[in-house]
């Protein structure tokens, strides 16, 4: 057969067609059987491996044990197959090659997922900033798999500015995901989109969502609020401090969540507990005359955190208050 095309047996088109008619098993067998052949190729090994690139599926390719070669082969002369296979069969040298040719996002973020898995080098750290947004949404996925190498973590947080605002979409689904993408950015502030950006990019469909990842975000989207100013974001506050602060009064926040409310609410003082400190955002707000009645129905708060919200306690005392005089909140 090797000879056919060069002793005038067969036309290399003819050759081509035959091949391509095989059965899936008499495909692989002869897959299997190049590496066996000698190099150089000769002629009709050239046209058999073509027609063979031009015929194996995907499933093919998944299940059988190809020669690594003619493997590399299909993959780049049809790139669409990327898309759903296996780059755990790929070196990451072979997965930096097959991006070259990635004809789709779907197939750059399979590819992503070899090169993330291993260490990064100045190589495939170059090529995952080329493709900051799509490898981002493939770190998420690993990371909560436990399958992000170590070293990535610290990449993504500098890239915080090119993975942004577009970015956010890779962080959507549920609250597992979102914490751990906000993680992987180091939960940036300067230069981060607004509190409305990242909670109409992030949804929030569960009102009842008391989870640890949960209050992680809600915590990061209180402190947008903060850094943005309330009175555009009093919807956002109406979701999220309701959650965060029944979790504060109960213990039950994230780390996370617990360090982003230390660092970003008012306080002036370690006696200041997480619920008195939020109470001090709404009596902040109510004092700039900020409608935040909508906040307040979901609160449950008691008659003595009403008058503190309120001011009502100071009416009741005439006496000069020397730390509102230096502190204004």
């Amino acid at each position: 057969m090797w000879h056919a095309v060069d002793d005038g047996v067969v036309e290399a088109d003819q050759l081509s067609r035959v091949i391509a008619s095989f059965e899936k098993d008499d495909l692989i067998a002869i897959a299997q059987g190049f590496s066996e052949v000698e190099q150089p190729f000769s002629r009709e090994v050239e046209i058999a491996m073509d027609a063979l690139v031009a015929t194996l599926v995907v499933d093919v390719i998944e299940t059988a044990n190809l020669w690594q070669p003619l493997l590399l082969k299909v993959l780049k002369r049809r790139p669409d197959l990327l898309e759903t296979f296996d780059v755990e069969r790929l070196t990451p040298s072979d997965a930096m090659d097959l991006i070259s040719v990635a004809s789709s996002p779907k197939t750059i973020s399979n590819l992503m997922r070899r090169i993330l898995s291993l260490p990064p080098s100045e190589d495939t750290s170059a090529k995952v900033a080329e493709h900051a947004e799509l490898a981002f949404g493939r770190a998420i996925d690993l990371s909560i798999s436990g399958g992000l190498a170590e070293g990535w973590e610290g990449m993504f947080k500098r890239m915080a500015g090119d993975i942004l605002p577009h970015g956010i979409a890779m962080l959507a689904g549920d609250s597992d995901r979102a914490a751990r993408g906000l993680s992987l950015l180091n939960f940036p502030m300067h230069g981060s989109p607004s509190a409305t950006v990242w909670d109409e990019g992030l949804g929030d469909k569960v009102d009842d969502d008391l989870s640890w990842s949960r209050s992680t975000v809600d915590a990061y989207l209180l402190a947008l609020c903060l850094r943005d100013e309330v009175a555009q974001r009093v919807p956002i506050l109406v979701k999220t401090l309701p959650r965060l602060r029944y979790m504060a009064v109960n213990d039950i926040l994230s780390p996370d969540a617990r360090a982003l409310l230390d660092k970003h609410l008012p306080s002036i003082g370690e006696s200041w507990d997480l619920n008195k400190r939020m109470l001090k955002v709404l009596r902040r707000a109510n004092r700039d005359a900020i409608d935040i009645s909508t906040v307040i129905s979901r609160l449950s708060l008691t008659e003595q955190e009403l008058s503190y919200v309120f001011e009502e306690d100071d009416e009741k005392s005439n006496s000069f208050s020397l730390t509102r005089f230096f502190w204004p909140w």
